[in-house]
């Protein structure tokens, strides 16, 4: 007998790219900061379980529900966690800066020592975050 492995989860809404474009310009300050507390909130809690997201980017956080139903549409969710990466060892010390000669994640909002191919840490999803920010207020 065959055995399968499935997961179950709600259907998010549609991509911060598409709200941004269907937005006609940049997001107001007060939605801006919306949106840049829930994904501190959320790399905070991938952060405190030993992980680097490394791919913070407009298609991986999905906005409200399938419906974007008046309670949902203030909640966003990151998504895509395949470029995931653990900063600490094995002996739960934090690893060391080096060169690792590839790139992981999304070059627009990638941190300097990302674009340098060099090991990211939390520091580098905090920094992709600004420029996300940044991004969402003025285009």
């Amino acid at each position: 007998m065959e055995s399968y492995s499935f997961i179950v989860m709600e259907q998010l809404g549609k991509t911060l790219r598409w709200h941004l474009k269907h937005n006609n310009g940049p997001f107001t300050t007060n939605k801006v900061c919306q949106i840049g507390l829930a994904i501190l909130n959320q790399l905070e809690q991938l952060h405190s379980i030993g992980q680097i997201y490394n791919d913070l980017n407009l298609d991986n956080i999905l906005v409200g529900d399938q419906d974007s139903s008046a309670h949902s549409i203030d909640k966003y969710a990151l998504i895509d966690f395949g470029l995931c990466s653990g900063y600490l060892n094995s002996d739960g010390i934090h690893l060391p800066l080096k060169f690792h000669g590839q790139f992981k994640g999304n070059m627009a909002l990638a941190s300097a020592n990302a674009l340098e191919f060099k090991t990211t840490s939390r520091k580098d999803d905090l920094i992709s975050l600004t420029y996300l920010i940044m991004y969402l207020s003025h285009g």
